[in-house]
């Protein structure tokens, strides 16, 4: 009879253990898989964070390229200002010695 009682706890004492490393596999598992979905979410994140990273390096890109163009334009309407200035300049100068000469030959 003892030796029935100490097989059977011998075998109640196994199959707890059984159980015992099957949660723990269980639990392994679930870890694991947690750990899995936290870096597919990491790397979502990371990917997200780069595209915005990307927009707005292109923003600066197309800001600073607009700024460049304006700055071109700007230069380009003060450099026609000039010529326009300059051109002006010379006809006013050319009418009055027209008029100057004018003037002499009707004295």
């Amino acid at each position: 009879r003892l030796r029935e009682a100490q097989e059977a706890a011998d075998l109640a004492q196994r199959r707890a253990d059984e159980r015992v490393a099957a949660a723990a596999a269980e639990q392994q598992a679930a870890m694991r898989q947690m750990e899995v979905k936290l870096q597919e979410a990491l790397k979502a994140k990371e990917q997200e964070a780069d595209q915005v990273a990307k927009r707005e390096a292109a923003e600066v890109e197309r800001r600073a390229a607009m700024r460049k163009d304006s700055q071109n334009r700007e230069a380009a309407n003060t450099d026609a200002l000039d010529s326009l200035q300059a051109e002006m300049q010379r006809l006013a100068e050319g009418w009055e010695g027209a008029r100057a000469e004018f003037d002499k030959k009707i004295r």
